[in-house]
C-alpha cells in the first residue's frame, strides 16, 4: 500500500498502489501523505481517476489532495474518491445526470496546474423547486443535516430557514424581529451566524436547535459570510472580504477583491454572498451574473463564473423591488462535489457542474 507522491504546482498528486478497498468502503485515517508549503492543506481536490476499470477496487489509483483525519467514502460520483458503478439517480425536477468528476473538479485542475482561466461556463445538472417568497440573501448546504441553510432578507419577512434539498420545502423556520432584514447565513462549530443589512447586527443561533444565543455587533454593513473552518468571513457591499473572531466577530484581517488585467488593477464592488470553495473565496457580484472566484490571502480575483441565462425567467420580487430578482446564493457540498445556486425569489434552484469554456 505503498503511497507515492510528488507536488504538483501548488497542489499534491498522491498514487495509491496495490490497495484493495471497494466501492462504498473507507480508506482508514490517518494515513501518510506529503505535504508541501504551497498546498492547500486541508482542501478535497478532485479526484482524477483513471479511463476504465476492469474491477471493483482502488487500484493504482491516481488522486489530488489531502484529507482530513476522517475516513473518505469511496464510489460516489463528485466525492473525494473515484467514480465505481453506478451513481446516485437523478432526482431531478427537471432530469440532468451526475457529474463524473464532481462539479468543480475543473478548478481543481486548475490549482493543481497553477493555472487560471479567466471565466469558466456551467452546466446544469438538476433543476430544484425554490421558494419565490424566499429573497435570498444567503445559501450553504448543510452536510450534517443533508439539508440547505437559507437566510431571507426584507424587513418584517426576514427569516432563518433549513430547506430540503430535493422537494424546496421548508422544514423549520425562524422568523426575525420586524428591525432586522437577514443578509448571508453561515454554519460552524455548532452555531449559525446570520449577518443583518444596516442593523450591524449578527445574530448567532444553535445550529441544531435555531434556538438564539447570542447577538454580535460590527461597523458596516452586513452583506454576506461564509467561514473556512476557522475564521468568520464576511462581505459589507464594498471590494473589502474581512476575516472574523467567530466569538467576538472582531476583523483579524481584510483583503480587498481586486483583478488584475492587462497590468491593471481594479477593485471588485458590490461583493455579495459568499461561499469558501476548494480554499477559494465564491462571491456573488451583485446585479452582476458573474460568480468571482477569490484568492483568501490578497484578495485577487482567480477568475469567474459566468452564469448568463441560467434562469431567464427571473424571479417573483416584491412590489416595489422591480430587478431585484437577482442570482444570489451558492450551495458547496465538499464532500461529493455537488455546486447550487439560485437567487432571489427565483422558483428554481439549479444543481451545475463547471466547465471549461
Amino acid at each position: 500500500q505503498g503511497l507515492v507522491g510528488v507536488n504538483v504546482g501548488r497542489a499534491q498528486l498522491i498514487r495509491l498502489k496495490c490497495c484493495s478497498y471497494g466501492a462504498g468502503s473507507s480508506i482508514p485515517a490517518p494515513y501518510d501523505y506529503f505535504t508541501t508549503p504551497d498546498s492547500y492543506d486541508g482542501v478535497p481536490y478532485s479526484v482524477l481517476p483513471r479511463p476504465q476499470y476492469d474491477h471493483d477496487t482502488l487500484d493504482d489509483m491516481i488522486f489530488l489532495g489531502k484529507y482530513g483525519d476522517a475516513g473518505v467514502p469511496l464510489g460516489y460520483s463528485g466525492s473525494p474518491a473515484a467514480h465505481f458503478g453506478d451513481s446516485p439517480a437523478s432526482a431531478a425536477a427537471g432530469g440532468g445526470q451526475e457529474s463524473m468528476l464532481g462539479a468543480t473538479s475543473v478548478v481543481g485542475a486548475l490549482q493543481a496546474a497553477a493555472r487560471q482561466d479567466p471565466v469558466l461556463g456551467y452546466r446544469v445538472l438538476r433543476v430544484y423547486s425554490h421558494d419565490t417568497a424566499a429573497y435570498t440573501q444567503g445559501l450553504e448546504y448543510v452536510p450534517n443535516r443533508g439539508a440547505f441553510l437559507e437566510s431571507t432578507g426584507q424587513w418584517g419577512e426576514s427569516q432563518l430557514r433549513e430547506v430540503d434539498v430535493d422537494t424546496g420545502k421548508v422544514l423549520r423556520r425562524v422568523p426575525l424581529g420586524r428591525e432586522f432584514f437577514g443578509e448571508g447565513c453561515t454554519s460552524m462549530d455548532g452555531k449559525v451566524y446570520q449577518l443583518t443589512w444596516k442593523e450591524k447586527t449578527c445574530l448567532v443561533y444553535d445550529a441544531t436547535t435555531f434556538k438564539p444565543l447570542k447577538r454580535l455587533h460590527y461597523q458596516t454593513e452586513g452583506w454576506g459570510v461564509t467561514n473556512d473552518g476557522a475564521h468568520l468571513i464576511t462581505s459589507d457591499g464594498t471590494s473589502t472580504v474581512a476575516f472574523r473572531d467567530p466569538e467576538t466577530f472582531q476583523v483579524l484581517r481584510s483583503v480587498d477583491v481586486h483583478h488584475v488585467a492587462n497590468g491593471e488593477v481594479s477593485p471588485v464592488k458590490n461583493v455579495n454572498e459568499l461561499e469558501y470553495v476548494r480554499g477559494e473565496i465564491w462571491a456573488n457580484i451583485w446585479h452582476s451574473d458573474l460568480i468571482a472566484r477569490i484568492s483568501p490571502v490578497d484578495g485577487t480575483v482567480l477568475g469567474w463564473i459566468d452564469l448568463s441565462n441560467i434562469n431567464p425567467a427571473g424571479g417573483k420580487p416584491p412590489p416595489g423591488l422591480a430587478g431585484e430578482d437577482v442570482l444570489n446564493g451558492i450551495a458547496w457540498d465538499g464532500a461529493r462535489d455537488r455546486l447550487w445556486v439560485t437567487g432571489k425569489t427565483w422558483g428554481k434552484l439549479f444543481e451545475i457542474e463547471l466547465t471549461r469554456k
